[in-house]
Order: C-alpha cells, then structure tokens, then sequence
C-alpha cells in the first residue's frame, strides 16, 4: 500500500523523469539480451553459420590456404 501511495504523490515531471531513466538504462541491456538469444539462441553448440564454412572449405578447399 506504501508504494501505491508512492506512485500517487509523484507529479508529471516526475513521472516523466522515471519513465525517461528507465528507457535510457533499462531498454538497452533488454534489447542486447534479446539480440544475443536471436543471434546465439537455442541449444546449439555450434556458432551461426560454421556448417556453411565447413561446407564451403570441402567444395574448395585450396582458398583456405
């Protein structure tokens, strides 16, 4: 109930103020989080992309050298 009554008391300029903060810290690390699972999510051991290198390497294999 103390929190409720807290939230009450803060006028625009406040609200405006914690609203910004929020966004201006918070918002980042939670889109890094969600890009890194995109990029690197699931279960794979693999990094994205290596079976197409490897793939790659067999059909030409004297490029890598």
């Amino acid at each position: 109930m103390g929190l409720l009554a807290l939230a009450g008391s803060f006028t625009g300029l406040e609200l405006w103020a914690l609203v910004t903060l929020v966004f201006t810290f918070v918002a980042p690390v939670v889109l890094a989080i969600l890009l890194e699972r995109r990029v690197f999510g699931g279960d794979e051991i693999d990094p994205v992309g290596l079976e197409e290198l490897e793939r790659d390497e067999d059909v030409d294999g004297d490029a890598w050298q």
